[in-house]
């Protein structure tokens, strides 16, 4: 026996009956409000009816999504922008700059030149002067890290400025770049043995070098040959020695006398050799020192009271040139 829909499926047919019912509202609204026009039937003639109806239904309620409120006009919500604090001042830290590494300056008199016959030099007409620098006074212990280099006059320094026991010393009376660029070896004093300088410039690390060289090349060779040795040697110790402050030392003057009697072994010639041991400072890693003015007469001469050979002063001569070394030194 055949059972009525209404009976096995009552809530299905509740559900019918609302959905017709609100379909034929809404359809009934939108005809009373004049939006179910022939524009409108075009629009949806292709789309189901429940689609329709679902329209019109969203078109009714959406107007009262917001409550009116008498006298407030209804707006979307602006986002709240949170106030800005201004910006408070920051305290910058002063700022320092390190003092620019000053530059020593090596600065060559002019004067007129003498006519000169010689194989070995001219005269330049120049005299070059201390390096200008802020140089620093030290105490012999503070050589510790120091050498010298050179002939008799080095000689001197080592027998007679007591640095002997602080200071190391290369240095033979007679030694000249000649000898050097023939591969002739000198002796370190501390040991009395004779080594390649070079090699010791390789095992030990200085933080002071002394270089005095030149008086025993017046008569060897051309001042340019000597240039050439002497810029040779300079450029060996700075490669190796990239740390130290190398002191190119003047060669000494010699007396009136002495000059008067000898055509190669003169105060011309010393200078010209001066000359190029001082075009080697570079007033940063090297500094060209000229102690002659302390031991020199009125005429440029060394002082005939304080030579006994007029080419090495007295042993008890020595301490203004220690003076000297000790209150030119570059930090």
């Amino acid at each position: 026996m055949k059972n009525s829909l209404h009976k096995e499926c009552p809530f299905l047919v509740i559900l019918i009956i609302i959905f017709w019912t609100g379909c034929s509202f809404s359809f009934l609204w939108a005809a009373m409000n004049g939006q179910l026009n022939t524009e409108y039937l075009k629009k949806h003639a292709d789309t189901p009816f429940w689609e329709d109806c679902y329209q019109i239904i969203d078109d009714i309620v959406r107007p009262y999504q917001y409550t009116q409120v008498a006298g407030v006009e209804i707006t979307e919500e602006e986002p709240v922008q949170e106030p800005v604090a201004e910006p408070q001042p920051v305290e910058v830290p002063e700022i320092t700059l390190e003092e620019t590494t000053p530059v020593g300056i090596t600065d060559f008199v002019e004067y007129e030149p003498l006519p000169v016959e010689s194989v070995y030099y001219q005269d330049t007409g120049l005299r070059p002067l201390t390096t200008d620098y802020p140089y620093e006074d030290i105490t012999e212990d503070e050589m510790s890290d120091a050498c010298f280099i050179g002939d008799s006059r080095t000689v001197g320094i080592f027998d007679y400025c007591d640095l002997e026991h602080i200071a190391d010393f290369y240095c033979d009376t007679g030694y000249s770049m000649y000898d050097w660029d023939k591969g002739e070896k000198i002796t370190y004093r501390a040991t009395g043995q004779k080594v390649d300088l070079l090699e010791e410039m390789s095992q030990h690390q200085y933080g002071k070098i002394y270089i005095m060289m030149g008086i025993n090349d017046l008569g060897y060779v051309d001042t340019s040959t000597f240039a050439d040795r002497i810029g040779r040697l300079y450029n060996a110790i700075r490669a190796q020695q990239p740390d130290a402050t190398v002191y190119l030392m003047a060669n000494m003057y010699m007396s009136k006398e002495k000059c008067g009697t000898d055509p190669v072994f003169n105060n011309v010639n010393v200078n010209d050799k001066n000359v190029q041991m001082a075009r080697l400072a570079d007033g940063v890693h090297s500094f060209y020192l000229d102690a002659n003015p302390l031991y020199l007469d009125e005429e440029g001469f060394l002082s005939d009271d304080y030579t006994f050979d007029g080419c090495h002063v007295y042993g008890n001569l020595y301490g203004p040139w220690k003076a000297f070394i000790l209150s030119h030194v570059v930090k």
